[in-house]
């Protein structure tokens, strides 16, 4: 199976070094979204932004009337670039033309040629005080209508003549969005899983979801009615607009605080639902938000088994098909209300932060060692104190938080651009063992922001306009046992890349990547000691876009785990045709992947394309190959078809899936049909 691997490997890779064009640039939003998915073990998390650039060149921003957590939010700019932008015209005014932003640190040439077409440039004046007719006739309109399928089938639908699960096989979703002009936002979003009831009487849609979103004058800067995600600070506090990790680069350390933001995501955990509004009074900015929503938990019952009693975890799958899930299905009601101030004097920034919960039921947890720590009760209540200072090419930043005022976390960093080509990053963080992490979300190397002491450095160097050299050190320690110790533990990781564009059309990347920690043995004999357990991983990418219509990519990546008396290793290969074709109203994306690997520890991650909000990160793992093709037709102007289609195979598997969602048979295979309207 290697040997097919590598033979497969070097035969696309000698037919794609041939040829010639374009500029392309790391793919850093699928490195993030790849390493997510291999901490948290998840294959997709709707929650990580995607930037719709379609979206924005019909509704451009316009710089003049925008703020940082505006810029940042687009996707289209780094924390240094919204904030030498807004400095620039505190300081000299409004902009007058795009040639202007040359003179701003941050702006060249290329990167100013790629935000043209989703920026404006335009004066109060040209902002028309128009009707709510005139409002609705001049905004943008999107309605998507998605729906997908697993073409074989499970155990749920069909396990001995009897349906486990009550719904279709088809999961739906139906999004609607307004925009006008970027200062008013509406959206409503309805989903239902592929097992769930659907027009029931005790269950009509399993997830609705709605905002309404605004920028109404200079006082009220944002206001968000219905669902809405909140993020402040370095994230300690209050952050419901993402996941726990380890950086993915030297500069992702410091977290921007968009603020308000409304619920586009269909994730059924992570949203806030109620009112927020962020008040602006001169140099300070005052943001208060209450929430309140039934959340799913997992509940124990009184000796009458009717009346709930206590619940001792929060679910996040958001299914609800069986009786067990229909059962803990928004079990919970949760209240929540917090507050945010900023004050900026000069180049520093320092911020408060307040947020307290109450539940209808206390948490208590299992009586497990490793959660001896973990707080639990009716509610809960966090305050810090955050702040980011700049000084000439130095960015300072730091948080400090209390949980109940019992537990102290915090951590500070510095992002320093020692020249031009040159840039080092430092971070450090302690988070104590009983530290509540709801609704938090930082750096971390544990995924949660409570029992850890760590340290990250980082050190990016770019020789020249094709290379970049890129290294990292990441250590961790833990004062308490976790799921996977037990015994408290420490760990590292490094990072060494190297990205190489020969010229405008080619692009090489390598990545090593080892990691180590003191783990329980993953051999199947359980093992109450830690042993030392060290995965390396390497990675090879390269990539080339042809006469302006054929990209190619080919990747290989291989993963080993190594300790004391147990050794594991695997192997991935994919090679992508992306064809996208001028003035056609049609593009096709291919992939082929092969895999090897001896177990699901040695799993490899990897980014895949999808259709529009949406995409997957699978893990290959086992013997056997995978394939997906992915078209898009725009059928007229306004109107866009997506249909995708994917098949895994397993060499040596009898089934696919486990429990209900098991499928007899090594294969599986997933279809996927999107609809979008513009109007």
């Amino acid at each position: 199976m290697i040997s097919r691997i590598v033979l497969f490997i070097l035969g696309l890779s000698g037919q794609t070094l041939l040829m010639a064009q374009t500029e392309i640039t790391p793919e850093t939003f699928e490195t993030k979204a790849e390493q997510i998915a291999e901490e948290n073990e998840i294959e997709d998390d709707d929650l990580i932004f995607v930037p719709d650039l379609e979206q924005l060149r019909r509704s451009p921003i316009n710089l003049n009337k925008c703020d940082v957590g505006e810029l940042l939010t687009s996707g289209l700019f780094t924390l240094h670039q919204a904030e030498m932008l807004t400095v620039h015209i505190k300081q000299c005014g409004w902009l007058l033309d795009v040639e202007e932003l040359q003179a701003i640190d941050g702006f060249d040439v290329s990167f100013i040629r790629f935000i043209s077409p989703f920026i404006m440039i335009s004066d109060a004046s040209s902002i028309l005080h128009l009707s709510f007719r005139g409002v609705v006739a001049n905004g943008d309109h999107t309605i998507v209508m998605r729906g997908t399928t697993i073409l074989e089938k499970s155990r749920g639908f069909a396990d001995e003549g009897i349906n486990h699960y009550p719904g279709t096989r088809m999961a739906m979703q139906l999004r609607y969005r307004f925009n006008f002009r970027n200062k008013l936002k509406f959206g409503i979003t309805l989903e239902n899983d592929a097992g769930e009831s659907l027009f029931t009487r005790s269950n009509k849609i399993d997830f609705a979801s709605f905002y309404l979103y605004g920028s109404l004058n200079k006082l009220v800067h944002r206001l968000a009615i219905g669902d809405f995600s909140v993020m402040y600070g370095q994230g300690l506090v209050i952050n419901s607009a993402g996941r726990s990790g380890s950086p993915v680069s030297a500069t992702d350390l410091m977290f921007s605080g968009t603020g308000i933001l409304p619920y586009t995501s269909v994730n059924e955990s992570a949203y806030l639902r109620g009112l927020a509004v962020s008040l602006n009074f001169n140099k300070v900015i005052t943001d208060v938000f209450v929430s309140h929503k039934k959340i799913d938990g997992n509940v124990a019952f009184g000796n009458d088994q009717l009346t709930p009693v206590y619940f001792t975890s929060i679910l996040q799958s958001g299914l609800h098909r069986t009786p067990g899930e229909l059962q803990d299905r928004r079990s919970v009601a949760e209240f929540l209300t917090g507050i945010h101030s900023s004050i900026l004097v000069s180049k520093l920034k320092i911020g408060l932060s307040a947020l307290a919960g109450k539940y209808d039921l206390p948490l208590i947890l299992d009586r497990k060692p490793y959660n001896r720590y973990y707080p639990s009760g009716s509610g809960f209540y966090k305050t810090g104190m955050d702040m980011n200072f700049r000084i000439r090419n130095v960015y300072m930043f730091g948080e400090l938080a209390t949980s109940d005022l019992e537990s102290y976390s915090g951590l500070a960093g510095c992002l320093v651009q020692l020249d031009k080509k040159m840039s080092w990053s430092l971070q450090v963080r302690k988070y104590a063992r009983s530290f509540n992490d709801r609704f938090t979300a930082v750096n971390a190397s544990g995924g949660s922001a409570r029992n850890e002491m760590g340290l990250f450095s980082g050190f990016t160097f770019k020789p020249g306009i094709r290379w970049e050299l890129s290294c990292m050190m990441n250590h961790y320690s833990n004062e308490w046992l976790r799921y996977s110790t037990s015994a408290p533990g420490s760990g590292s990781g490094y990072i060494f890349s190297i990205f190489y564009r020969p010229d405008r059309s080619r692009e090489i990347y390598f990545r090593y990547k080892l990691n180590h920690k003191e783990s329980n043995s993953p051999d199947a004999q359980k093992n109450e000691m830690l042993t030392d357990v060290a995965g390396h991983h390497y990675r090879f990418q390269y990539q080339i876009q042809l006469k302006q219509k054929i990209k190619l990519r080919t990747r290989v990546e291989w993963s080993s785990i190594y300790s004391n008396n147990f050794s594991e290793k695997g192997v991935m290969a994919f090679q992508d045709l992306i064809y996208k074709p001028l003035m056609k109203p049609y593009s096709l994306t291919f992939r082929y992947v092969m895999f090897n690997t001896d177990s699901y520890q040695t799993r490899i991650y990897a980014y895949e394309n999808d259709v529009l909000y949406s995409y997957s990160i699978p893990a290959y793992y086992y013997q056997g190959y995978r394939y997906y093709v992915l078209l898009r037709y725009k059928i007229r102007s306004g109107l866009d078809l997506w249909i995708r289609y994917a098949r895994t195979r397993y060499f040596n598997r009898n089934s696919v899936g486990s429990g209900y969602d098991e499928i007899p048979g090594n294969k599986k295979t997933e279809f996927k049909c999107q609809l979008r309207i513009l109007f």
